[in-house]
């Protein structure tokens, strides 16, 4: 039995929403599902009958919970990996954020990490009452990019970031 696809599209008229779909993971990122990710934003956002972009994840535990740190042996054990992962990251939230129609992100549960970083991308958060954020990369050994900080920063201010 097959893994069922990571990365959902739901199109009803002029909205489109992306759906992360991994619940049982708390919908945490592969690099397959930043890859569609990237994918799917630019074509919603050349698609003229596309009016706005919505992002949410399956379930009701998590929007998405960061990396999937099963990957990171094989994705992040080196130097050289570490770097294409980044820019494998990069890609996705750079996607969001020049995105030229307007991208939400709804939010229910756990919100952390890459998750955090793909929220503070969106033009929008609409977070629900049991969201949870946190970016917990330091735990982790692994570090968040400087955009991505800056647009923290920017959202909730320097108090609030540290």
């Amino acid at each position: 039995m097959s893994e069922p696809e990571m990365v959902l599209l739901d199109r009803r008229g002029p909205i489109a929403t992306i759906v992360l779909n991994r619940p049982q993971r708390r919908n945490a990122f592969s690099v397959a599902m930043w890859q569609a990710c990237t994918t799917l934003v630019r074509d919603l956002d050349a698609d003229e009958s596309v009016r706005v972009i919505v992002v949410r994840g399956a379930g009701d535990q998590a929007f998405a919970s960061g990396a999937d740190i099963h990957e990171f042996d094989t994705q992040r054990s080196n130097p050289e990996q570490g770097a294409k992962y980044i820019k494998i990251v990069g890609a996705a939230l750079d996607a969001v954020a020049r995105a030229t129609k307007p991208v939400l992100a709804m939010i229910a549960g756990y919100c952390v990490g890459g998750g955090c970083e793909l929220a503070c991308a969106c033009d929008l958060r609409i977070a629900a009452d049991n969201a949870r954020f946190s970016i917990p990369a330091a735990r982790l050994s692994v570090h968040i990019g400087l955009d991505e900080v800056r647009h923290l920063v920017g959202l909730v201010g320097i108090g609030r970031a540290k």
